[in-house]
């Protein structure tokens, strides 16, 4: 079942653009770069529809968005061609921030992905420049200081998720590296693929991460190895998300199609396809079990609490 909730803006065609926590749903803009908020109570009673944009007035274009949860804290991340910005849930604060020079970059390195360790009580942010850099909160000088990077990629990390102490990455050349985060260590290495790594997610012991090709690659991180690749969408997924009561993850793509994958009986499968039609779809988020999907330079979030 699909229904439709109105957005205060039209969302940009940046990858993985839509973000969800407890309380809100955040998405960047076709307006500048501007970062906007919607109160997810409006999901259930749209008639307590209530916007918020996120007070960032930089002049630096936002390439990332994200929410992470760290002990029971949640966090607005916003990365930007210069800087590492960490916001209270509603974008009315900044927390915690760090730019290029603080972390020995060079300028312009630009931050494409973030990701959390909730055991480590780590921050992780994949840069343009092919590093991952991994900072702890200091929020007493609200800065994110830096405990220490990485460098298994050669080109933009493009993907990341992280799950206690296991992150995976994938780059804009196709490769997808495993890592330890505890040991400072690097897993492994898979061959690259023909097209970027655009998105990651972690359920249970595997890993998907999708390509601009269409293909979906699934790891193994107890074995630490590819065990399925599938090719379920004929452009770019945009966007991954866990959907734990299927063991499997959501998928979201520029072909229209949302579609449920699970891992059954050894077998990696097509659950549900939903089609969106006519849409360029750019992100999606799980949000207390219903899938919500937004689209570029189309001011609606579908919501499927029901696939086919």
């Amino acid at each position: 079942m699909e229904s439709r909730v109105r957005l205060s803006n039209t969302p940009s065609l940046v990858h993985n653009n839509l973000a969800v926590s407890d309380k809100y749903l955040a998405y960047i803009s076709t307006t500048e770069s501007q970062v906007e908020l919607m109160d997810l109570r409006a999901i259930d009673t749209p008639e307590t529809q209530r916007f918020e944009s996120c007070k960032y007035k930089g002049k630096e274009e936002v390439l990332h968005i994200n929410y992470l949860n760290l002990k029971n804290k949640w966090y607005l991340v916003l990365g930007t061609t210069g800087s590492i910005q960490l916001w209270t849930e509603d974008g009315r604060k900044i927390i915690a921030f760090t730019n290029y020079e603080n972390l020995g970059l060079s300028q312009n390195t630009g931050f494409l992905t973030s990701a959390v360790s909730e055991t480590q009580e780590l921050f992780l942010f994949g840069t343009a420049k092919g590093s991952l850099e991994v900072t702890r909160v200091e929020e007493r000088t609200n800065t994110l200081e830096e405990v220490y990077s990485s460098t298994g990629h050669s080109d933009a990390v493009s993907a990341l998720a992280c799950l206690d102490n296991l992150a995976v990455s994938g780059d804009e050349s196709g490769v997808v590296v495993l890592w330890d985060i505890a040991s400072q260590s690097l897993i492994s290495s898979f061959s690259p693929c023909s097209t970027p790594a655009t998105s990651a997610t972690i359920f249970n012991e595997y890993s998907a991460v999708s390509f601009g090709n269409g293909q979906i690659n699934v790891y193994n991180l107890r074995s630490s190895c590819l065990e399925y690749t599938v090719w379920g969408h004929s452009r770019w997924v945009t966007g991954l998300c866990s959907y734990p009561s299927k063991c499997g993850f959501v998928s979201c793509s520029e072909d229209c199609c949302l579609n449920l994958w699970s891992v059954s009986q050894g077998n990696l499968g097509i659950v549900s396809c939903n089609e969106i039609a006519n849409t360029l779809l750019t992100g999606v988020a799980l949000w207390r079990g219903k899938v919500l999907a937004v689209a570029y330079d189309r001011s609606k979030v579908w919501i499927v609490d029901k696939f086919n």
